[in-house]
């Protein structure tokens, strides 16, 4: 493959998941196998953001938290990311039935 660049479309997509409490966002990108943590408010979502824009997610995925995912949510919303907002127990029961504890 000299001289040759390797295309995007062959590459795997990535998911997010964003574990989200009141003061932190606990990101992981999988397939690559990233985590990391930003706050949760205005200047870690444009972080977020960011770095996002970079790997275009297929799939932002998201438990609701009350009401602490909503300011998350939103943000990535309205600038254009896939987000899914998912229930706590059914993500909760789907580990336990994969034999996962967390």
């Amino acid at each position: 493959m000299q001289g040759k660049v390797a295309s995007k479309q062959n590459a795997a997509p990535v998911y997010v998941g964003v574990d989200v409490c009141k003061e932190w966002l606990d990101i992981h990108l999988h397939p690559l196998g990233r985590d990391l943590r930003l706050a949760n408010g205005k200047a870690g979502l444009q972080a977020l953001k960011r770095l996002l824009r970079g790997l275009q997610p297929a799939l932002i995925v998201m438990e609701a938290t009350g009401k602490f995912h909503r300011m998350a949510h939103r943000s990535l919303h309205e600038s254009g990311f896939p987000v899914a907002i998912v229930d706590p127990y059914r993500a909760r029961m789907f580990a336990r039935a994969c034999g996962h504890l967390a």
